[in-house]
């Protein structure tokens, strides 16, 4: 996308450039000045995006990591203590593996 932009940019500027050829000096010159205006707000809104996606990949592999945490700590959990997590208690085990 902002390499389009640009692209429109330049084309916007050459305009610009021949309007200024013609004679429109102060208007060729506000338009440069809106014309860089809005090349910077589209590199800002580009890099701006870049930053937002890193942040999101960084996030995301929190939230595995945290998911992950969580399943292992479930798996010591039930490691140690067994049917704590369903609600049976120890003698409730105890008594399975008796029989």
């Amino acid at each position: 996308m902002q390499v389009k932009v640009n692209e429109e940019v330049e084309k916007l500027h050459s305009i610009i450039k021949e309007a200024e050829a013609a004679g429109a000096q102060e208007a060729g010159t506000a338009a440069t000045a809106e014309a860089a205006r809005v090349s910077y707000d589209v590199q800002k809104a580009a890099l701006d995006m870049q930053q937002s996606e890193a942040e999101a990949a960084v996030l995301e592999g929190h939230q595995k990591d945290l998911q992950d945490s969580r399943e292992m700590f479930k798996k010591e959990l039930q490691d140690i203590m067994p049917g704590v997590l369903t609600g049976q208690t120890t003698e409730d085990a105890e008594e399975k593996n008796i029989r």
